[in-house]
This record gives C-alpha cells, structure tokens and sequence, in this order.
C-alpha cells in the first residue's frame, strides 16, 4: 500500500515518515486521494507496459515473418523483387502477423530495398556464426576454385572445413570474391587477405584442396612467377595439398585422348544442337519412337568434364539407337544424313555399348567422390574401379554386360553384310578388339591421375581410423 505512494512520489505522513500506525489512521489513508491516484497511476502504468510489451512483440513477430520470407526466396534462388507480390498473398491468406509488418501507410516494409536490408542482416549473422567456427578450429583446411559470372568477372569461389565436434556440417562457404588477375601470386594474396579479416593465419591451414590448373599446382615460382600451392608452401610448410579427387576423374574423361572415345561425346553433343534447332524434328524423333516403342528420350547435351552427364547422354543414344538411325536414314537434310553415316559405322555402335559398360563402372567411383569421403579410403574404391574393368575386358565380369548384347543385336544377312538389329548395314570393320582399347585409355589416364606414388600421404590417414570412430566422424 505504502509502496505505491512511494513510486507515485506522493506527500504525505506515510512517504514523509511517521510513528502512528493506528488503524483509524490506516483508513484514512486508504481512501485519501493521494493513495487513490498512486493506485490508479500504478494500474495505468502496467497496463500501458503490457499494450507496450504487446505492441512491440507483434511488431517482432512481423518482422520475423519478413525474414523468413526473404530467406525462404533466397534459398529458391527467387529475386528480391518478388517479395512484395509474395507478402501481399500472404496478406491476402490472412497470414499471422503480416499486417504489423507496416507503420502507418506509407512505410509498408514489404518493397525489395526492405527484402535486401533483411538479406545483409540474415547473412551478417550466418557469416558471423562461420567466422567463429573458423576461430574455434584448431586447424582449418580451404578448398578454393576459380571461375568467371555471367558478366565474365574472375571469381574466387572459398570454402572452409573445420574441426567442431558439436556438429555434422564441417565444410562451410566462406566466400566468392572478384579476382583481378588469375596467377598464382595473386590468388594466394587474395586468400590470405580474406582469411586474415576474418583473424584467420595463413599458419593455421593445414589443409588445401584444389583443381588440377597450371597455375594451382607446382611448388616452384614458375615462369611467370606463379604457382598457387609454392606461394603457400613457403609460408606454410606443414600445409597437405590436394588435387580434388572428383575434378581428377573428370580429366580422366576430358583428356581421353585420340580414340573413338573423343568421338562419341562430340557426335551426340553435334545430335543434341541439330534436335535443338528445331522443334518439329524432335516432335518427329518422338515419333518414330513411339511407332518402335522405344523410351520417348531426348538427347541431351555433354558436358566434358562430368562423367555423370557424358553417361546420361550416351544411355539415352543406347536406349534410343533404333529410333535415331530410323529418323536419320529419312532425313532428307544433308546434316542429319551425315548423321546417319556416323551413327552406323561399326566402332561407333560397339562403342555407345561399350561405354554402357564402361560409364556404368566409372559412375559410381564418382558418386564416392562427390560424398564427403574419407581420402585414406580413394585407393581403395579406385582399385576397385580398375579391377572391374580389367574384368570387364577379359569378359569376366560375372554379370551380363552391353557387349554381350552387342553380339546378339549384329547379325549377318544372306550376302555376309554386318546388321545391326537386322535393319541397318554396319560400316567399318567388325573389330571389337580395337573399341576394347578404349578400357586400356581410361585406365592409363587413371593411372595418371591417380598414382599411387604421389598419394601415400594422403592415404596414410586411413591407419588412423577416422572411417571407422563415430567420435570422428563429425569432423573428418
């Protein structure tokens, strides 16, 4: 009672102090209007807290509905701009809280100037929370690639792995920065730079992942002055580099050599832009598909670099052959014609078989690679891969293979002419031995870029047995 006239600053006995605690005097008081007012003024202060408190946590939860909204449209990779369309909708649905987003009617917060402040703000506080994990980590390992935007800038693409035994997700994106020039000297400079803001040293990476580019590998200063990996190792002796296991198969294909390898993806790249360029030639493809009942497919592009793509693209010229020699032999286009005089050689049809085989192999070594995989275990499933097509050669894989129906879709007619499905005459020579040298190329070019004297060390952590620990697991 006595409190209330306190806070309110009252004058009277009570707040002045006095003796007299008599219950008249009590009474009095009690019904006194300086006690009545500090009551009412205590009421009207709490309520007016609560309206406050109130206010305020709408406004805070209609501000956390606009950030979810703009990070929800950025993990779709959708523009800023279409976050206003997408508040009003979801003000329209009388979603919770939307309405107190706005402060009178002008200030309506729902425009993109309002989603990219949102944006910064949200990635402020993930960069920050990454920034910290790097910190914490005794030891931190970088994987960087360079590349070029649509604009055909330089970019530096950087992620970060660390040691953080509370969590499952070791490998975070640190940044992708405008390079000025592509040399070694100048990458090196422009990670250093990066990583010391963030008050990470150079000392403290132990580990480097790269691509294959001249200019990331050699430890030399080279001719021009520059190679990546020598800029680090001068700094950082104790710095393990590695030559990204998933961009080394890649090469394994790219840089096949001069065979009838080179000629499969370039044939089918050359189909896909004739299909391409017109639309009524692939309705008529889709047709003649139909009419073999054969998958309705349509040919895809090749991508150099990726197995996965390449083996995409020759499944669907395997699984749509009868169809494209059909629609080809009645092209009356010169190109497609010629298309046709490719498509029916011999070595051509053995190899798309062939790769069936080959690709179906090569393929799941690149799944393991594009895992989070344990380094010590790459000789193990590259080992393996080189078995399977050394077995594969010598016909003992133990499996019925796309060669072994090769034998059966090439017949001969009455006159000894070579078939295939007994529709097409073959072209060429009925050599399977020499489209069999494609396994040998494949596995030089493995050999190459998997070779076991330059990879001990790398392999040597399997005695460590980080594969097998769960403890270890989280940060391998």
């Amino acid at each position: 009672m006595l409190n209330s006239c306190e806070t309110q600053k009252k004058n009277n006995i009570f707040t002045k102090g006095t003796v007299n605690f008599r219950s008249s005097t009590l009474e009095r008081h009690v019904s006194h209007h300086d006690h009545v007012d500090a009551l009412r003024a205590d009421a009207m202060q709490g309520e007016f807290e609560r309206a406050v408190r109130k206010a305020l946590n709408e406004k805070e939860e209609a501000v956390l509905v606009g950030l979810k909204a703009v990070y929800w449209a950025a993990k779709e990779q959708l523009p800023m701009l279409k976050y206003e369309s997408l508040m009003s909708l979801l003000a329209q649905l009388q979603f919770p809280h939307v309405a107190q987003l706005a402060y009178g009617k002008n200030a309506t917060y729902t425009s993109d100037v309002t989603a990219n402040d949102m944006l910064d703000s949200i990635a402020t506080v993930i960069r920050n929370e990454i920034d910290n994990k790097l910190l914490k980590s005794p030891f931190v390992s970088l994987f960087i690639d360079e590349s070029s935007n649509v604009a055909v800038h330089k970019k530096l693409a950087i992620y970060g792995r660390v040691l953080d035994p509370q969590t499952f997700e070791p490998s975070h994106f640190i940044t992708n920065a405008r390079l000025e020039y592509a040399t070694g000297k100048a990458i090196s400079e422009k990670v250093k730079t990066i990583i010391e803001e963030k008050g990470l040293k150079l000392g403290k990476v132990m580990g480097l992942g790269r691509d294959g580019a001249n200019v990331m590998t050699g430890t030399g200063e080279g001719v021009t002055g520059h190679f990546l990996t020598g800029h680090f190792l001068r700094e950082n002796p104790m710095m393990i580099n590695i030559h990204c296991m998933a961009h080394r198969l890649a090469l394994v294909s790219s840089q096949a050599g001069a065979s009838v390898l080179e000629r499969i993806p370039g044939d089918t790249t050359g189909i896909y832009y004739y299909m391409k360029a017109s639309a009524s030639r692939t309705d008529r493809l889709q047709t003649v598909q139909k009419l073999l009942i054969e998958p309705v497919l349509k040919v895809r592009e090749i991508h150099e670099i990726r197995w996965l793509a390449v083996y995409q693209a020759v499944e669907m010229v395997y699984r749509s052959l009868d169809s494209l020699l059909t629609f080809f032999r009645n092209e009356t286009f010169g190109k497609g014609k010629g298309f046709y005089n490719k498509l029916i050689q011999h070595d051509f049809v053995g190899a798309t078989y062939l790769l069936m085989d080959v690709m179906s192999i090569i393929s799941k070594l690149c799944l393991v690679f594009q895992k989070d995989l344990d380094v010590s275990m790459v000789e193990v499933h590259v080992d393996r891969c080189f078995a399977e097509l050394q077995k594969l050669k010598e016909g003992k894989l133990g499996r019925s293979t796309y060669l072994d129906k090769l034998k059966s879709d090439i017949t001969k007619d009455s006159q000894g002419k070579m078939m295939f499905k007994g529709n097409y005459p073959l072209k060429g020579n009925n050599n399977i031995d020499s489209i069999k040298k494609i396994i040998d190329k494949i596995v030089e070019n493995l050999n190459t870029r998997f070779p076991k004297e330059e990879s001990n060390i790398v392999y040597a952590f399997g005695v460590l047995g980080f594969g097998q620990s769960p403890s270890y697991l989280q940060v391998t």
